[in-house]
């Protein structure tokens, strides 16, 4: 599937505007040019992020990069940060 909305966002000389709601983190880099992260309640903005990888994206040579690392290590401690805050701090480990 992501590959094929991928094919469908990369073909033709359009411009073309999806809004996509992913619990994925590799899905949201890979297929997104801004990433809009939801604090854990109420739905609020936490924090927005450009991802700024060329297009077309080849997941194989992305996932290998430095720069994706760097941005999903953000995401995730961006995830968890949120989520220790919520359920009690000092007790999480992970």
């Amino acid at each position: 599937m992501q590959e094929l909305l991928l094919n469908l966002w990369d073909n033709g000389n359009e411009r073309k505007t999806v809004i996509l709601v992913t619990h994925d983190i590799d899905e949201a880099i890979l297929l997104s040019d801004k990433i809009i992260v939801m604090s854990a309640g109420p739905g609020t903005i936490k924090k927005q992020i450009n991802v700024d990888f060329k297009r077309p994206r080849d997941r194989t040579s992305l996932i290998r990069s430095e720069e994706y690392t760097n941005l999903r290590n953000k995401l995730v401690s961006l995830f968890y940060d949120d989520l220790i805050e919520k359920i009690g701090g000092d007790e999480v480990v992970l």
